[in-house]
């Protein structure tokens, strides 16, 4: 028995290629928003747990300024064991408040003066990064908050909420610039698209012949 060839039109070439192209742009689409998810989780873990800006250095230190506290400023996260000692530890018993330097408000509020400020507050709720270091991660709602979505036809990497994102300005009005993607980023998440794109066109070319 021989083996019989099918000679193709162009024209049933041509339409068999741009199907095939057309379904290597498609893939490719949902390959690139697959990275961005990748790009999206290596920015996380360079801000949230490395403390890194978008240039690769530290976000900052922690300002050791005098502030005031209540037992609601460590109260308000949840959850947290180090949160609870912190409260046990400054406000729990006569002994612990008397130890204190009290301060009353204009508001008549009672509160406790923190010598090391912020920072200090940071070490007492377990939420410091190398002492000074600003670790961004408090309560975890910033973090859980980035989201990797389509917008108007484009893959975006943005915060889902106005507050997040009113916290982002903030941050970076005085830390500079954190959330966008560092050089280093940038360059890997542009050299595993071109090598998902080339392979998905190397793909349909095969499929097509």
């Amino acid at each position: 028995m021989g083996v019989q060839s099918v000679d193709m039109k162009p024209e049933a070439v041509s339409n068999s290629l741009a199907l095939a192209v057309q379904r290597a742009i498609e893939k490719s689409k949902r390959d690139e928003f697959v990275l961005f998810q990748k790009l999206r989780a290596r920015m996380i873990r360079r801000i949230f747990f490395q403390g890194l800006n978008a240039s690769g250095q530290s976000i900052g230190t922690y300002s050791t300024k005098p502030m005031l506290v209540g037992s609601k400023s460590f109260s308000n996260l949840k959850g947290q064991a180090k949160s609870s000692q912190a409260i046990n530890r400054i406000f729990a018993t006569k002994n612990a408040r008397r130890k204190q330097s009290w301060v009353t408000t204009k508001s008549k509020k009672k509160l406790v003066r923190l010598d090391g400020g912020y920072q200090e507050f940071r070490k007492l709720v377990g939420r410091g990064r190398n002492g000074s270091q600003v670790n961004l991660d408090l309560t975890g709602a910033l973090k859980d908050s980035i989201v990797t979505a389509t917008q108007s036809g484009k893959v975006v990497i943005g915060i889902r909420d106005t507050k997040n994102a009113l916290k982002k300005k903030l941050i970076h009005k005085k830390y500079g610039v954190v959330f966008r993607p560092t050089p280093a980023e940038l360059k890997w998440f542009e050299a595993e698209l071109q090598k998902t794109i080339n392979k998905n066109v190397q793909i349909a070319i095969q499929n097509a012949a």
